[in-house]
């Protein structure tokens, strides 16, 4: 069993006893491309590792469940911590759940910058999977470019369940990718 990882947002992956043990890149370190590179290949020899007996671990173990293993994951990732824009601006290469958006949606909301593990977020298309480490794995349903300073409210009619946010490298806008739960 094989899982084919397009890009990861991690700089290290390893397979220990069997499961995929995911190590996050040091607080406010930024990911390069040569880094992202450098944990695919890391993560496509552990997850090869990963024994049959899959489906039995957790979500939280670190890989996807095995009923999956035939699908691309697009984007690989982690939630890092939870708070505000002090939290995001910290730069732990993970995503940051952001409670007052997500209350104000009704659906969680994870942004991150792009160059601090986002920059996938950028290069997802409408049927992508996405895994969440400990969150499960998601379907790009909806994609929209708002613009810098945008209300939340310019996303309450997006379909979806989750949602995640990068800035464009350029410019003023905002990518934001809607997912739905993968059936």
């Amino acid at each position: 069993m094989a899982y084919r990882i397009a890009r990861v947002t991690l700089a290290a992956v390893s397979a220990i006893g069997g499961v995929a043990i995911v190590t996050p890149p040091a607080i406010g370190a930024p990911i390069t491309d040569q880094q992202y590179q450098i944990a695919n290949l890391r993560a496509q020899s552990a997850f090869a590792a990963i024994p049959a007996y899959a489906d039995a671990l957790p979500v939280s173990a670190g890989e996807p469940p095995s009923k999956y293993a035939d699908i691309e994951i697009s984007y690989y990732t982690f939630v890092a911590n939870s708070g505000t824009q002090a939290e995001v601006n910290a730069c732990t290469g993970g995503l940051t759940y952001f409670p007052s958006v997500s209350e104000y949606l009704g659906r969680a909301y994870y942004p991150i910058h792009n160059e601090c593990g986002g920059r996938p977020i950028l290069k997802l298309v409408v049927d992508d999977y996405v895994f969440i480490a400990d969150v499960g794995i998601y379907q790009v349903v909806a994609i929209q470019d708002v613009s810098r300073g945008d209300t939340a409210s310019a996303l309450v009619d997006m379909p979806g369940q989750i949602f995640l946010q990068t800035c464009h490298d350029t410019g003023n806008k905002m990518r934001v990718v809607s997912l739905g739960l993968a059936s």
